[in-house]
């Protein structure tokens, strides 16, 4: 079990490194924005960042409350109207469900 749990760790962290390269490509002030809060989130993580500079926890709160609180919202939200909508078509017909057998 070992070596298996070691490989796959080894191929969820390159996976996860390929991804944040992909998402970090600082090509607009969006992508910006979101490599400095992502850096100023895993240096308050990190106890590296401590050493550099100790504002980092009081940031990384703001980040964490007010930022991620609201697109977790929308998310939610976006989730909720389209399950609603999805049932209504359903219920009138318009869409079948998916295992309904037709």
């Amino acid at each position: 079990m070992v070596p298996l749990g070691a490989t796959f760790y080894a191929l969820l962290s390159f996976y996860i490194v390929s991804a944040a390269y992909r998402a970090f490509r600082v090509k607009t002030s969006d992508a910006a924005i979101l490599l400095g809060a992502a850096l100023i989130v895993l240096l308050s993580r990190a106890p590296i960042g401590a050493i550099i500079r100790g504002g980092f926890e009081d940031w990384t709160r703001w980040i964490m409350d007010v930022p991620n609180t609201s697109a977790a919202r929308a998310v939610a939200l976006g989730a909720f109207l389209g399950s609603i909508i999805t049932a209504i078509r359903v219920g009138l017909g318009l869409d079948r469900p998916y295992l309904s057998g037709e």
